[in-house]
């Protein structure tokens, strides 16, 4: 059990892949020393606890950073029943602290240049370059506290390759993309299927199936791992 982060840490911490100088490995070394304990850090190189209420995202056993997986329940972790669901706390912290608009942002997944490596440096050289005497004026007035604090940190968790955020974007199409979301869309009731693939590379009886049952629905799809089987190759494609 961790200080603010609920459950144990899943996995242990990352190493870092590349060569680090002296004090590269010295400021990871002290950030682990300081976030292992209270939040069960596993250095993944850009840290989200400002945006998850200061608990970790990467004690989740699945590593996700949006939010829970389908199995996610109050009671225990859909991976681990001994343990909570990250998630669940992550979003049960934030509501009772006031900050649910935070988990709206889309955050980015790890970079696996940064995993292992320290995200207190990056930080530290952010608020260099917008400079001490704005940073401190900006954190003295309560209408622009929470701006100077995101541009500190945002583009950091934020890299150019992302660049996601709590908008809502609407899609760029204006006609349904299928028939199946046309007739949801009207409200229809609809009915689909789901087609076992066979085993080879060979499409002859999946379509045969999708034949027998294609003027009696409206979509039909099928999974290519069922039950964690691999099925058609993709030179079926």
């Amino acid at each position: 059990m961790t200080g603010f982060t609920p459950g144990r840490r899943w996995q242990p911490a990352y190493s870092p892949f590349q060569k680090e100088t002296f004090g590269e490995r010295a400021l990871r070394v002290l950030e682990y020393s300081v976030k292992g304990p209270l939040f069960g850090c596993r250095m993944c190189g850009n840290c989200l606890l400002a945006e998850t209420a200061l608990v970790c995202p990467m004690e989740c056993p699945k590593g996700l950073r949006n939010g829970p997986c389908g199995g996610s329940t109050s009671e225990y972790c859909y991976v681990d029943k001994s343990r909570p669901c990250v998630w669940y706390e992550i979003y049960d912290r934030s509501f009772k602290w006031g900050r649910e608009d935070l988990l709206l942002e889309v955050l980015p997944p790890l970079d696996w240049e940064k995993v292992g490596k320290d995200s207190w440096g990056a930080i530290f050289r952010n608020a260099w370059n917008i400079g001490a005497k704005k940073i401190f004026t900006g954190l003295l007035s309560k209408e622009t506290r929470s701006q100077t604090i995101d541009g500190i940190f945002r583009p950091v968790r934020q890299p150019e390759w992302w660049q996601g955020d709590s908008n809502y974007h609407p899609p760029a199409y204006t006609e349904p993309a299928s028939n199946l979301q046309g007739r949801l869309v009207a409200g229809e009731f609809v009915v689909t299927a789901e087609i076992t693939p066979p085993l080879s590379s060979s499409t002859d009886k999946l379509i045969r199936n999708i034949e027998l049952v294609k003027n009696l629905v409206t979509a039909v799809n099928f999974t290519d791992n069922q039950s964690a089987t691999p099925r058609m190759t993709s030179w079926a494609c």
